[in-house]
């Protein structure tokens, strides 16, 4: 019964640790572009 429970859990632990780095370096470049000075001039 442990070692079922231990492989249940797995995956949502690896999901919490581990997927969500790409998702904050995504969230990180993002926040930057927002900062970002844009000008739209005439043409």
């Amino acid at each position: 019964m442990y070692i079922f429970g231990w492989v249940s859990m797995w995956k949502p632990i690896e999901l919490f640790l581990y997927d969500r780095w790409p998702l904050n370096r995504k969230l990180k470049s993002y926040d930057k572009m927002i900062i970002t000075p844009i000008q739209i001039l005439p043409s």
